[in-house]
């Protein structure tokens, strides 16, 4: 009788195959006698053991395959997101507004600048082409002929195909970087007849009907997208003999954004004295949805059903169709401060930058229009800055490492871009401060210690010349170092400041000024004499809260500031920073210093931390803080 009469099957492995086999055969009485140590036996459980595991491997990469969350190949990605209605976002151009002024030399009654017109932009020495999507009319206005034009990033083409049934075609747009967004698909009755019609995309089937003129639109291969029309019963199927034309950009995504110098490509109109002023610089371009994000978005997508409910259905929506946005939060008006009843609020970042361009924000509310719920107006808000800035004390023993203080410090300085970029600068992610103790400790063995002091900053730009009232919140409790007893000094935050809130200087009343606090919640203008002596120009400027970390400046005239703009520094009670609703947390910069055991002194100096945030931009598209 076998000792052994069941192969063991619970491992893939392909030497535990083997071996079970070998396990086996070698306890069936008829093969006992056998030495299964000779080369002739041991090619045959070769074979036997890798055909077990090639199909052992196959049929669980099958099994992975067939499921949205294990899939692996992109097709099959794109096949199982399909199954739940939702369409990967091709590579998108980038848009930009400009102002056109054509001067002719005659005076028509209008110029017509007409639909796939050129203006050319040069970035890095390369040039790309941007296009109009519709046709524009200019009528002069005093003599002057100028109108706001919107381009699109890419190159127009054309791919024609004839509809026959008996040999039927795919109609396939044969470029990885169509910019679907751009699709213009229409159906002409035959070669000999013109008449043409325009088909749209179908976006909701409860309306489409047999005579429908609509498109479907789908992920086919290798990146590239295929229209298909309806079978007669839901949507109008072409007919043999007509001839489909579609017509869309080829684009280069992400590398046009911030495009911002434009001339016409020709002349318009048969006039070429044209000149091109950039109203807004291109933004919004991006590459073709990738696979990690069609499986993130396509579960979200199914269950929102293309509609904005909920504040993840408005995420979901915009997150699918903009894919020039970095990260993306939404809130309802009724958790804002003060409470909006009636509205839903977005921030955004997008992938280039810090604000939204105008016209991106009424991309997206447009967009949201067909989407929402009929009572509720959607509200797209500029996403809120809020800086860490830490003083990072370290202290290393030089008899285990070859490595001198600056070398640390300088190593200490790109472990902390890595966690700004890893960690920071999307919605909902927070500075934890142990991480950050974490990160700095494992960037040598010699180190021995790391302490941390941090302060929270925010940045405005003011109206000069003028009364102004401003609303900052930090949105953090905040240390409260007198109690109300003002202290001489404070020496974890501001050595010999004495006070929770500093600034950057500005002008007021005439004199370089900078802010502080009294320790009461009283904000106060001072400025320094020759011998360093605080002279208080005022002691009312505004409040600050320290249980909320609100700040209000009352109708303060400042005339001028340092830099691109006013810094505001506040010491929190907690090492820990969390973002709200539409705050961003980045660095703004950063103190490293470095201690020698040995001799117990500084051996490195500070070393700046530069941050995501860009002053220039803030400058731009901000004028003072619009808080929520």
């Amino acid at each position: 009788m076998a000792a052994n009469n069941a192969l063991k099957i619970t491992s893939i492995d392909f030497d535990t195959i083997k071996s079970n086999l070998r396990d086996f055969l070698s306890s069936q009485s008829e093969l006992q006698d056998y030495d299964y140590d000779s080369s002739t036996i041991q090619t045959i459980l070769n074979v036997l053991a890798y055909n077990t595991y090639y199909n052992s491997f196959y049929l669980n990469m099958v099994a992975n395959e067939m499921f949205l969350d294990s899939a692996q190949i992109r097709k099959n990605v794109v096949s199982r997101a399909k199954q739940v209605g939702y369409t990967p976002r091709s590579a998108r151009g980038s848009v930009a507004s400009l102002s056109v002024t054509i001067t002719p030399g005659d005076s028509p009654e209008s110029i017509n600048i007409p639909t796939g017109t050129v203006f050319n932009s040069t970035i890095d020495g390369v040039t790309y082409d941007f296009t109009t999507l519709s046709a524009y009319s200019i009528t002069p206005a005093s003599g002057v002929y100028n109108v706001s034009v919107d381009v699109t990033e890419g190159t127009r083409i054309q791919e024609s195909y004839t509809v026959n049934s008996n040999s039927p075609s795919r109609y396939i747009l044969n470029n990885t970087n169509a910019d679907t967004s751009t699709l213009a698909v229409t159906v002409q009755e035959s070669a000999s007849n013109t008449s043409i019609t325009t088909y749209t995309l179908a976006s909701d089937f409860s309306d489409v009907t047999s005579t429908s003129t609509v498109y479907f639109l789908s992920e086919y291969e290798d990146e590239k997208f295929e229209v298909y029309f309806g079978d007669g019963v839901i949507g109008r199927q072409p007919s043999d003999g007509n001839i489909v034309r579609l017509n869309y950009n080829v684009v280069n995504g992400a590398d046009t954004n911030n495009a911002n110098t434009f001339v016409a490509a020709s002349s318009i109109s048969g006039y070429s004295d044209i000149s091109v002023t950039t109203t807004t610089r291109a933004s919004g371009g991006a590459d073709i949805e990738t696979t990690g994000s069609i499986k993130l978005n396509a579960p979200n997508s199914y269950v929102s059903q293309n509609r904005a409910v909920t504040a993840l259905d408005y995420k979901t929506i915009i997150e699918n169709n903009f894919g020039a946005l970095q990260t993306v939060s939404v809130w309802g008006g009724e958790e804002n401060t003060p409470p909006q009843y009636g509205r839903v609020y977005i921030a955004a970042k997008p992938t280039t930058g810090l604000i939204l361009s105008q016209t991106l924000k009424e991309s997206i509310v447009t967009f949201l229009q067909s989407k929402k719920v009929l009572t509720i107006e959607p509200i797209v808000v500029d996403a809120s800055y809020l800086f860490v800035e830490p003083t990072i004390t370290v202290r290393f023993n030089p008899d285990n490492t070859s490595k001198d203080s600056t070398t640390i410090a300088s190593e200490i300085q790109t472990s902390l871009l890595n966690y700004e970029t890893n960690q920071l600068g999307l919605f909902n992610q927070a500075y934890i401060n142990s991480e950050v103790i974490k990160t700095v400790d494992a960037v040598n063995d010699a180190i021995t210690s790391v302490a941390t002091d941090i302060k929270l900053v925010r940045r405005f730009i003011p109206e000069l010349n003028q009364g102004e009232t401003y609303t900052i919140p930090f949105n953090h409790s905040l240390l409260d170092v007198t109690g109300g007893v003002v202290l001489p000094i404070r020496p974890t935050a501001h050595p010999g400041q004495g006070v929770t809130l500093t600034s950057t200087s500005f002008t007021f009343n005439g004199f370089s000024c900078q802010m502080d606090d009294d320790g009461f919640g009283n904000v106060r203008f001072f400025r320094r004499t020759a011998t360093g002596v605080k002279i208080y120009e005022s002691r009312a400027a505004g409040t600050i809260d320290y249980t909320t970390g609100l700040l209000i400046l009352n109708n303060v005239n400042i005339t001028a500031y340092e830099g691109n703009y006013i810094e505001i520094f506040v010491v929190p009670t907690d090492d820990d920073v969390f973002p709200v609703r539409n705050q961003l947390i980045l660095f703004s910069g950063a103190t490293i210093k470095v201690f020698d055991n040995n001799l117990q002194r500084v051996t490195a100096s500070v070393i700046n931390v530069e941050t995501a945030g860009d002053s220039a931009e803030l400058q731009e598209y901000g004028t003072a803080y619009s808080i929520f």
